[in-house]
């Protein structure tokens, strides 16, 4: 699939949009687990996401059959699995951690292909996703057993994240409002055994914000997939970097946290790595092919 630079300014302009709501709506989960379990989390936000964009929806038969059934389903099921490993995470570590490690999906972008298409990884991205790799153990920071956890909860969502990118590049003549229903169907019913399971009562602030949080994330959605119709994971992947400026000066501002020494090396490194493999990517990769 060709892509003009005009197509390509468009795609730029939505990812930025979509990353800055998703560091609005980070803040929020972030605030909301201090009572509520992921798990319940996530529920809202797909339940009520899906019932802000069923107005949008034309019910008509061919509205529902797509060529691309098992890729719309390995998409929803990386989305559900890197949102719960990431609102897991935030409960356990800042959220500029979090948001960090999430960010490392394009270093898994190569190891997806690879599983998914049996592209072969060339040797000289070994060294940047080297580099990549030593930023993220320093901010993983091994020998505290909670953080370590949390950040290895951010990292797995980072993957999943990788999987969604290269998905959505793979079924970009898929209609944007067809994958985000069926994302959205399947995430509220595999999740809605968890209103039954929390049974603590939750103050109503709690539910403003879980309503926030499903509105935000409906806007995401629609802009996150149909910038992928403008340009690929490699074109779009380093404005991903919005997320992780609008998480750090929220985190500073509600939580007072600042990242320390190490985390800041930690995030120079990954910055490094990241930038090579775009460059490499860039040469090596036909943008056509994903």
């Amino acid at each position: 699939m060709k892509t003009s630079a005009h197509q390509l300014k468009y795609g730029i302009i939505l990812t930025i949009v979509a990353w800055t709501l998703m560091g609005i709506l980070s803040a929020l989960v972030k605030d909301a687990s201090q009572l509520a379990s992921p798990a319940l989390i996530l529920f809202y936000q797909y339940l009520i996401s899906l019932l802000v964009t069923l107005p949008f929806i034309p019910f008509k038969r061919d509205f529902f059959v797509s060529s691309h059934k098992f890729i719309i389903f390995l998409r929803s099921l990386f989305g559900l699995g890197e949102f719960f490993f990431y609102f897991s995470a935030v409960s356990f570590v800042p959220l500029i951690d979090a948001t960090l490690l999430l960010n490392t999906a394009p270093f898994f972008i190569p190891l997806v292909l690879y599983l998914w298409k049996r592209q072969k990884i060339e040797n000289k991205f070994w060294w940047p996703m080297i580099i990549g790799f030593a930023g993220i153990i320093c901010v993983l920071k091994p020998g505290s057993q909670i953080l370590q956890w949390g950040a290895l909860l951010a990292l797995f969502a980072g993957v999943m994240q990788a999987g969604i990118m290269v998905s959505l590049r793979f079924m970009s003549s898929e209609p944007t409002l067809r994958v985000i229903f069926y994302y959205l169907l399947w995430g509220t019913c595999a999740l809605s055994p968890m209103v039954f399971v929390h049974e603590a009562a939750l103050p109503t602030f709690i539910y403003v914000e879980l309503i926030g949080i499903g509105i935000i994330f409906a806007l995401v959605q629609y802009l996150f997939t149909k910038s992928f119709e403008y340009g690929s994971p490699v074109q779009l992947g380093p404005f991903s970097y919005v997320f992780i400026i609008v998480s750090t000066l929220l985190d500073w501002w509600i939580w007072a946290h600042v990242p320390d020494l190490l985390t800041w090396i930690g995030f120079s490194l990954i910055f490094m790595g990241l930038s090579l493999i775009i460059t490499l990517s860039k040469k090596s990769f036909s943008i056509d092919e994903y």
